[in-house]
């Protein structure tokens, strides 16, 4: 237990708080431009990062031969009125997972959520055959917005049907799943 003056400084400012806080800071920071070989990098480019986001088309790109990130302008701004650029068409909760924000005026009211059979469901092959037949796979992208999707609707009827209902639509016109 010897007492070093560094970490006897870190312990007095040094928290679990601080940690998460530091870490999301950078994480929702972090952009991934393309190198060679097609690996890309992750980096921080802080002053794109002051840029707050604004509804429309995302206006950035990365420029292959400057090397460089291009972001340009949704619109004329005046002297003195903030800059902004579209971070894309995103839900809040996207935004607050991948960027720690959420929009107020956002327009994509759509969450994308990803679902998928277990296969070590015992009827996961059954299952399969159905959603094949409605020309489904065994796992997707599925979007919630203030109406659900013919696609979410079937995928969760399926999902939830025991062996005799899966017997039943198999042998049936899939069209009223």
């Amino acid at each position: 237990d010897e007492s070093h003056p560094l970490l006897d400084e870190l312990r007095d400012c040094f928290s679990y708080e601080f940690y998460r806080w530091a870490v999301s800071a950078i994480m929702t920071r972090q952009n991934i431009i393309p190198r060679e070989g097609g690996v890309g990098e992750s980096v921080l480019i802080p002053g794109w990062d002051m840029a707050n986001h604004a509804n429309g088309i995302i206006n950035t790109q990365y420029n292959d031969e400057t090397n460089q990130i291009e972001s340009f302008a949704l619109n004329d701004f005046a002297v003195g009125e903030q800059v902004t650029i579209a971070y894309g068409m995103r839900s809040n909760v996207d935004f607050l997972i991948h960027n720690g924000f959420v929009f107020p005026e956002n327009e994509n009211k759509d969450l994308c959520i990803k679902l998928s059979l277990s296969k070590s469901d015992e009827l996961y092959d059954d299952r399969v055959k159905l959603l094949q037949k409605l020309d489904m796979n065994p796992s997707g992208n599925f979007t919630i917005s203030p109406v659900i999707s013919n696609e979410l609707l079937a995928f969760v009827r399926v999902f939830n049907m025991n062996k005799d209902q899966i017997m039943t639509w198999s042998n049936q016109n899939t069209k009223d799943l």
